[in-house]
């Protein structure tokens, strides 16, 4: 099967995130399928970008497109989703001349499914929606934008053309169906495939001062717990950090890893903690090599209707798979921790439980500690296993291949 995988904002391990793109190529091409992934050469979740045209990134093929430059969520990412659009547009020919036999419209935002649809309908592929997260929901709810905001409505259109033409839609979070079949989708088109880890992890190497520096703060607690991932407003890390300077005499510390637009203020604010620590943006290996000299970690999200349909966070998984205890504080309906019986659950809609779950954390005793870290190493061995995983969506395409006449 020749598979092309669009989305726009696609790494790989060397060039940062996104991640998912590459793994799950690679694992198709290990059981025989030919893939080529199609970008952007710009996005602000790469370290570095790829190169215009034609490439080899650590074994896949990716055509990388020229796109408008943008360095932030304003109107430039915009005019950088829409050059996108355009390029995918142009390139029609080109692409359908790779003759796929399945094409997957996967950027974060929908504004790439009917570019890819064009596509298909050229080589007689199938088309595929992969959802990240519910566009335009969204911008709508945690941004904030007005339900009639002419991005918002022309989102919305797009949501619904891809609902009503793909052949499937596969989606990263667990509760989606329902909602997409009041725009249109229809039954036994959705299949769930979540995100994973690369069993076992790949472990980077700290620089000696980094190293030096993680050892003697470690040497100051009894406990350590860890937050990686982007330093933003939906992450909710305000009340984590205040329940763990409270623990402070417990011998809680903490460990920051990550880059962000609240890492400014957030570090201004706890600047004086001495039980706060932070590091800045890590490659992904070397952030598993400091999740290692931690004993938890933390995962929240802002309480919005937006996480009823899951809350799908990549780090989460690394923590499990380190045996990470795990702070969950998202609404009830997401949560994964809890499922796993992996670690303490609280409520964003009641800031005095992060507390709680901090607590818990700091007095639990080594073994119930132990016990609930084998639980979630247990659980994403057999859930998240990204082999598993890209199995699992190669699994849903043969089945539309065999339905392709």
């Amino acid at each position: 099967m020749r598979i092309m995988l669009i989305n726009q904002y696609a790494g790989s391990p060397s060039l940062g995130m996104e991640f998912r793109p590459h793994w799950l190529a690679t694992e198709w091409q290990k059981a025989g399928h030919e893939v080529v992934v199609v970008c952007g050469d710009c996005s602000h979740l790469r370290r570095e970008q790829p190169p215009l045209g034609w490439s080899n990134v650590e074994g896949v093929e990716y055509l990388c497109l020229r796109t408008a430059r943008y360095t932030d969520n304003g109107v430039r990412r915009f005019s950088n989703i829409l050059s996108f659009r355009w390029q995918l547009r142009r390139s029609r020919g080109l692409l359908a001349d790779w003759e796929p036999d399945v094409v997957i419209a996967s950027s974060t935002h929908p504004m790439d499914v009917r570019p890819a649809a064009a596509i298909a309908r050229s080589s007689r592929a199938k088309l595929v929606h992969e959802i990240h997260d519910l566009w335009p929901l969204t911008p709508r709810l945690l941004g904030g934008m007005s339900a009639y905001h002419p991005m918002i409505l022309w989102m919305q259109r797009e949501e619904r053309f891809s609902c009503r033409n793909v052949d499937l839609v596969v989606s990263m979070l667990p509760k989606t169906e329902q909602y997409l079949r009041t725009q249109g989708l229809p039954a036994n088109h959705w299949v769930y495939v979540p995100n994973g880890v690369e069993l076992p992890l790949r472990i980077g190497k700290l620089s000696p001062p980094q190293l030096q520096r993680l050892e003697h703060f470690r040497s100051r607690h009894s406990r350590l717990i860890a937050f990686a991932g982007g330093v933003v407003k939906g992450a909710n890390l305000e009340p984590f950090l205040k329940a763990a300077i409270q623990e402070a005499p417990h011998g809680i510390g903490v460990v920051i890893v990550g880059d962000g637009p609240q890492l400014a203020s957030i570090k201004t604010h706890f600047a004086e903690c001495p039980n706060v620590i932070f590091f800045g943006p890590l490659q992904r290996d070397q952030t598993i090599a400091v999740l290692r000299h931690c004993d938890g970690a933390y995962a929240g999200a802002l309480p919005l209707d937006i996480y009823k349909y899951g809350f799908s966070y990549n780090k989460l998984f690394d923590y499990m798979a380190l045996g990470l205890v795990v702070i969950e504080n998202v609404s009830s309906a997401s949560t994964i921790v809890g499922h796993a019986h992996c670690g303490f659950v609280s409520d964003p809609d009641a800031p005095i439980e992060v507390a709680t779950a901090m607590h818990r954390f700091a007095v639990a005793s080594n073994d119930e500690l132990r016990a609930l870290a084998e639980n979630g190493r247990a659980y994403v061995h057999r859930n998240h296993n990204r082999s598993q995983l890209a199995n699992r969506f190669l699994t849903s395409l043969d089945m539309l291949q065999r339905n392709r006449y």
